[in-house]
């Protein structure tokens, strides 16, 4: 067998093997670009094998970089010239299946003495691509002349050559879906949120939900090969956790599993195991030791658990289902909205869906037992049911209602009463303190019997002498002023109220005009600047204070006066106290120097 037919049957094994991820060139196509004798190369064997795309002398093609991939380039028309030279760049050559060519040694380079020849297989040229970059394949005419060779490009290849493209985390996906969901299987599922029976230990595992995959690259694209590489994924459930999963149909079945067979879209079953819990599957990709994604599929067991919530109170004492007992309630009127809400719960306290529930009226004279029941239709171990009055019955009669569902009741019951329509309103209003403040309005029902009216929807009519806003259910924020609001207000067991906001001024506010359900109601209160009196008193205060204050210094500098008169009198006392001893000093003194001499004379007289 010939070196090129060798070669030729590599390639077409190589393209073979594509399909199944060994490597990453694809198998040649028609040429896109004839060759011919002045450009006889075309490509062969790449991602993109056109023949070249481009012009006659000037070829495009790309090519995924990797360890083993490669392009390869085929004489198809053999060249007029019979001395050429092949000249590589950004890479080497591998393969030299040519009949006149030579490769040199550092592999970039072949010499050709002859034709390139086409006979046969034709001449056969393999370029590494082993890594990302441009790799060019050009193509010499060479004329020789006294020994000097002068080259003269005839045709040049270009080789992108592409890094392989991983999957992204933030394109992927990881979505998380019941199997066979229903009453059979009792799988319930709403979007990820998924519930499903824990089976039987010694029973065979069934299949409950299926966790899809859908790997993408960074440009939001499905990734593939020979472009793409897929990634690894092992998924674990969490220690204490029930359950088991496995990839698709692999053999591995467990709690710690890895994808044998790597692909775009893989999925994992999860299998029950006969223990009820959460389970919580960390699902690693690419080798991450982080999860990648977490997802969880609750296990119940034999419901343990119902808990009933009250929606109505008072029934129409004429007969008939009251509330609401479809699987989907929108709770906008008393005929949509549930009498009751059953919630049901396995000893772990996770939601049991699919239960047959019935009811018990205490009073089967006044409510009947037989009423409508259905499952929620999103949510899991929720249930709606409506009461059904006995026709033609009596304001004021009352009854308790239970659920149960085979051994397990409700540790609650709901007490509902008759009742016939309103028409009697009490309408009271506490406003709040000041301009703006919040107050509330409310009102009181009687029917007939001075009994609580049943459970209806009316229609508010409130007429204000001056603007003001109302939270008026369902209205959120409704301006209320002479010309009026009407609002549809539905109110349960006989009661209801809503808040509204003081005016902005001072001044009277009359309700005067307003209905409900078609009776008057009225009401009046005064708003007062309770900050600016507040403000204006603690002025008064201060001013008082002031005075007070002055007052104080008045008689602070009237007694200061007081005090320097009384100092200035003592002072002129003491001052003609001072001039009375200075006058009795001086005539003392006199008296003394008389008596001095009269001594002298008498002692003159003596001595003589």
């Amino acid at each position: 067998m010939s070196t090129k037919t060798t070669f030729k049957r590599i390639a077409l094994v190589t393209v073979a093997a594509l399909g199944f991820g060994v490597l990453t060139s694809v198998a040649p196509a028609s040429a896109a670009v004839a060759t011919t004798a002045a450009a006889p190369w075309a490509v062969s064997v790449s991602q993109d094998p056109q023949g070249g795309a481009g012009t006659a002398t000037a070829r495009t093609a790309t090519q995924i970089a990797g360890a083993l991939n490669f392009v390869a380039i085929n004489a198809t028309t053999t060249s007029t010239s019979t001395s050429s030279v092949l000249k590589v760049t950004g890479s080497t050559i591998t393969v030299n299946d040519t009949t006149a060519g030579t490769l040199n040694a550092g592999n970039t380079e072949i010499v050709f003495a002859g034709a390139v020849d086409s006979s046969g297989s034709g001449d056969i040229v393999q370029i590494a691509t082993p890594t990302a970059g441009t790799v060019t394949a050009t193509w010499y005419t060479r004329v020789v002349t006294n020994g000097v060779p002068t080259d003269t490009a005839a045709e040049t290849i270009t080789f992108t050559v592409s890094a392989v493209k991983t999957w992204s985390d933030r394109y992927s996906t990881a979505t998380a879906a019941g199997d066979n969901v229903g009453s059979g299987s009792g799988v319930w599922s709403s979007g990820e949120t998924i519930y499903a029976p824990k089976g039987n230990l010694n029973a065979a595992a069934v299949d409950v939900a299926t966790i899809t995959f859908d790997f993408r690259d960074s440009s939001n694209t499905v990734l593939s090969v020979p472009t793409g590489a897929y990634p690894s994924v092992r998924a674990v459930v969490r220690v204490n956790g029930p359950g088991n999963i496995r990839f698709g149909s692999e053999a591995a079945i467990g709690r710690d599993v890895t994808l044998v067979t790597t692909a775009q879209a893989p999925t994992l079953n999860v299998y029950n195991d006969g223990v009820a819990g959460t389970s919580t599957i960390d699902i690693y990709v690419g080798g991450a030791t982080t999860p990648s994604y977490t997802k969880s599929v609750s296990f119940y067991g034999a419901v343990t658990s119902l808990v009933a919530a009250q929606g109505l109170y008072v029934a129409d004492a004429a007969g008939g289902s009251w509330g609401c007992g479809a699987s989907s309630c929108a709770a906008t009127s008393v005929a949509t909205t549930p009498a009751a809400t059953i919630t049901a719960t396995d000893a772990l306290g996770i939601a049991v869906p699919y239960l047959t529930l019935t009811a018990t009226s205490s009073s089967t004279t006044d409510f009947s037992s037989s009423v409508n029941i259905a499952q929620k239709s999103t949510g899991a171990g929720t249930y709606y049911s409506d009461v059904n009055v006995i026709t033609n019955g009596t304001s004021g009669k009352k009854a308790s209602y239970t659920w149960a569902s085979g051994t397990a009741a409700t540790s609650n019951a709901l007490t509902y009463a008759l009742g016939t329509a309103m028409t009697g309103v009490t309408f009271t209003v506490t406003p709040g303190t000041g301009l703006g403040a919040v107050g509330t309005m409310a009102v009181a029902l009687k029917d007939a019997s001075n009994n609580l009216p049943f459970d209806a929807s009316y229609s508010l009519a409130l007429k204000s002498n001056v603007s003001l806003t109302g939270s008026i259910a369902p209205a959120t924020s409704t301006t209320i002023s002479q010309s009026g609001a009407t609002s549809t207000y539905i109110v349960l067991n006989g009661a209801g109220s809503w808040t509204f906001f003081n005016p902005l001024v001072e001044g009277n506010v009359s309700f005067a005009g307003s209905t409900f359900g078609a009776v008057a109601i009225t009401a009046a209160f005064d708003v007062m600047n309770v900050t600016g009196q507040a403000a204006l008193d603690a002025a008064q205060e201060a001013t008082d204070a002031a005075n007070a204050a002055t007052d104080a210094a008045n008689a602070a500098a009237e007694a200061a006066d007081a005090a320097t008169a009384a100092a200035q009198d003592a002072a002129d006392a003491v001052a003609a106290l001072s001039a009375q001893v200075a006058t009795m000093i001086s005539a003392l003194k006199k008296q003394l120097i008389a008596l001095t001499n009269l001594v002298i004379k008498i002692q003159k007289k003596v001595k003589a």
